[in-house]
């Protein structure tokens, strides 16, 4: 009997060659090949009904600039389009809010709207060191609520909080040093951010009054080898366990959520089947998750059900692999 299909997955191939491929996921954590387009160096996409938002690094025809293109979600080469200018450079996250598109344009330290203006971070860095030598943006997401943008830079450990105007609202500050990289929404007003050079998490709590965010706790993804870069987060459904992807470590982190939403206790690391994984999702019904391994270039499908939980139930190659999604 063929196995029952439990989803659909997308991925991205950051490779000049490369593009957005499509699978199906079994019931049983099994990948199987559906279709493909081509695209130059796809960074990040998201799915919205059915299109998907894809950046590109550094398409052609743009001058070094990222570039932005809609595509069908049945991935039709034929209509494929020339890409839109972000107005920045290497855009690596991207979200949508009615019909506009944001982008976050890590090496110009700026946050644009495709096709509109574009906000620059301020340069203020005290001591500037290493990989925060200056502002690096690095996600974009919608705020808490519907007229708000929440933009995190590593650079600057700061998240922002614009308008949609891209006018500015309120800075977050960020625990020093951590780097702060992508968000996540949780319940009741709580997020919660992944901070890549320290490899620790914070919750956060957004105050409606002042149209604000403020850190509440921090806390590590555990005793790691040197090195190790904390990249991807995703929670559950239910709001109760939150997903961390550790490149160096090549694991991902297991924290329980408590019942408040911003007290995180770390359960255990699971080994991510690869090396060096960029993003990571979880199938509709938290069964499996599903790691974009940029190092070993390739996807592989984790158990997160009781006994068999982090179990590899599979492994297909994919170059560069940088982005993944499941509906």
């Amino acid at each position: 009997m063929t196995p029952r299909v439990l989803c659909k997955v997308f991925a991205a191939s950051c490779t000049c060659d490369g593009g957005i491929s499509s699978y199906t996921l079994s019931e049983k954590g099994k990948l199987t090949f559906v279709s493909q387009i081509m695209l130059d160096r796809p960074m990040y996409f998201i799915k919205d009904q059915n299109d998907l938002h894809v950046l590109l690094r550094a398409p052609e025809g743009l001058g070094g600039m990222s570039g932005y293109v809609k595509i069908s979600a049945d991935l039709d080469q034929r209509e494929l389009q020339k890409p839109i200018s972000t107005n920045g450079v290497v855009a690596c996250h991207l979200c949508k809010v009615g019909e506009r598109i944001y982008a976050t344009n890590y090496l110009s330290g700026s946050l644009s709207e495709v096709g509109g203006k574009v906000s620059v971070h301020p340069n203020d860095l005290e001591n500037p060191f290493g990989r925060q030598e200056a502002p690096h943006t690095h996600c974009v997401i919608p705020g808490a609520e519907k007229d708000q943008l929440f933009c995190t830079d590593l650079g600057l450990d700061s998240i922002f909080v614009y308008d949609l105007e891209l006018n500015p609202l309120a800075r977050c500050p960020m625990p020093k040093g951590h780097g702060v990289r992508h968000l996540t929404a949780g319940k009741n007003g709580i997020y919660y951010a992944v901070n890549e050079l320290a490899a620790t998490v914070s919750a956060l709590q957004y105050e409606k009054a002042t149209k604000s965010l403020s850190c509440l706790s921090t806390v590590s993804c555990g005793e790691l080898c040197e090195g190790t870069l904390a990249a991807a987060i995703r929670l559950s459904k239910d709001g109760t366990r939150l997903y961390v992807s550790l490149r160096g470590e090549d694991k991902i982190a297991v924290f329980a959520v408590e019942e408040n939403g911003y007290q995180l206790s770390l359960l255990h690391l699971i080994p991510c089947g690869g090396k060096g994984p960029r993003d990571i999702y979880l199938s509709p019904d938290d069964r499996f998750l599903i790691s974009a391994n940029e190092v070993s270039g390739d996807l592989t499908v984790l158990s997160l059900e009781g006994e068999t939980e982090g179990n590899l139930t599979d492994r297909i190659p994919l170059a560069q692999a940088l982005c993944v999604y499941c509906e």
